[in-house]
């Protein structure tokens, strides 16, 4: 699945409750893409709350890309 660093901090947040997907789906050896929506529900609830994994792993990669980070780790 593929969503920008913005919209999945967003997500992640709680600011938006939705945001576009590309998602890519196994078929045999070859990989088929497909666009669709990705919601807060379709995310496993305790990594949002208790742990905000996702907001930690979001913020990671968001640092390691902006280049103020050599290595992904929060």
């Amino acid at each position: 699945m593929e969503i920008g660093i913005n919209d999945a901090l967003a997500l992640a947040e709680g600011t938006i409750g939705t945001v576009s997907a590309r998602y890519a789906t196994r078929v045999g050896n070859d990989l088929e893409y497909s666009d669709a929506n990705l919601s807060r529900v379709d995310l496993i609830p305790n990594y949002l709350k208790l742990d905000q994994l996702y907001l930690r792993l979001f913020v990671a990669a968001h640092r390691y890309c902006a280049g103020e980070r050599q290595h992904v780790f929060w």
